[in-house]
């Protein structure tokens, strides 16, 4: 079976939907027929070096989706296109183009935000030619339904690690008690909670001794934070990595006690905003790291309150502040909670189990 794949990127060193993509590029790459990608930005020579990934446009962005599918047609008029994996909603039109050409079927994937809030209602009209739409959450899954999708077509394939086995991580020595989130500092991105944290940390410095906030990623409210956390007293507990190399980033998590990202969640029409999973829990699971993660939104699908994380409202920071000390006081429960995390990582949400997920059907 020929796949053909869209989306805007396919480079995995970005955020979570192109690591999706990439893995799930990766995954097709391994089984029978030919696998073209059409994508805005993918490295091709230093993606995978798998042979069957045969085609790649680096730009398509400025066509309509009427002269693109005819270019895409013609390049490929000489393959026979059996499933088009359109890896971003914005881009169904387009499929749908393709799709009228040359006959393929779609399986559209949908992550968070993008669909949120009835936001997929106006794509409907391009939905008699997708053949399956891959979710990455159950709570994806709901919203996507409420806007009036056919819950039949939907099949839930959730973020993977691009690994065959994890290696055990040995920790790093330190005397402080090490917070750490690891994420964009967008200033559209608000809703991951740093500031919620740093709020919280006022609460939690007259109970727990010798913490650090360890905060890595870059953008634009990194002034917005620094200004919070001075403000709220504690700047001398918080530490801004900006960006890291993966080598720096490898030793923030071997040094963690505790991986906190307590993303709120708001749905309208006019505003979508939340995590559609949250990878940056599996990579924190990786390493044996106990989560404190929000108790609403897509991560709660991997997450689960006593079980392998602590569950808070992310518009409190009581509430965030009492699991940072529950937490923080208590080695054997942050070791119990790690454990648990990394079986179930282990055991759902590597590479290998793309195939539990994905029907052989549309590969």
């Amino acid at each position: 079976m020929n796949k053909l794949i869209l989306n805007y990127s396919l480079t995995p060193e970005k955020g979570g939907i192109e690591r999706y993509g990439h893995n799930l590029l990766k995954f097709l790459s391994t089984k029978d027929g030919e696998v073209f990608t059409f994508s805005e930005r993918f490295e091709h020579e230093t993606f995978f070096g798998e042979e069957n990934i045969t085609s790649s446009i680096k730009s398509f962005g400025a066509l309509d989706r009427f002269t693109l599918g005819f270019r895409i047609a013609s390049r490929l008029k000489r393959k026979k296109i059996d499933v088009i994996y359109c890896l971003h909603l914005y881009l169904l039109p387009k499929a749908f183009i393709i799709s009228h050409l040359t006959g393929a079927k779609i399986v559209l994937a949908v992550y968070g935000i993008e669909c949120w809030g009835g936001r997929i209602s106006k794509y409907l009209r391009y939905f008699e030619r997708v053949e399956k739409i891959i979710c990455i959450s159950e709570f994806t899954k709901k919203e996507v339904v409420e806007g009036g999708v056919n819950p039949k077509l939907i099949e839930i394939v959730p973020p993977v690690l691009d690994l065959t086995h994890i290696p055990e991580y040995t920790k790093l020595p330190h005397e402080s008690l090490n917070i750490l989130t690891v994420g964009r500092l967008n200033s559209d991105e608000k809703y991951k909670g740093h500031d919620q944290v740093i709020k919280s940390l006022k609460l939690v410095k007259d109970k727990l001794e010798n913490i650090k906030y360890h905060i890595v990623g870059r953008g634009d409210d990194q002034k917005r934070l620094e200004d919070l956390a001075k403000s709220e007293g504690v700047s001398e507990l918080v530490e801004f990595h900006g960006f890291v190399s993966e080598e720096e980033l490898d030793q923030l998590y071997r040094a963690a006690d505790i991986f906190i990202m307590p993303s709120r969640v708001e749905i309208s029409r006019e505003c979508a905003q939340g995590e559609g999973f949250g990878i940056v829990f599996l990579e924190a699971s990786k390493y044996g790291v106990p989560s404190i993660g929000p108790n609403i939104g897509g991560s709660c699908d991997f997450l689960k309150e006593g079980e392998n994380a602590l569950l808070v409202d992310p518009d409190s920071c009581e509430n965030i502040a009492k699991a940072i000390i529950s937490l923080g006081a208590d080695s054997a429960l942050r070791e119990k909670l790690g454990k648990a995390s990394l079986e179930k990582l282990k055991s759902g949400y590597i590479f290998s189990n793309l195939e539990n997920y994905l029907p052989a059907s549309l590969y």
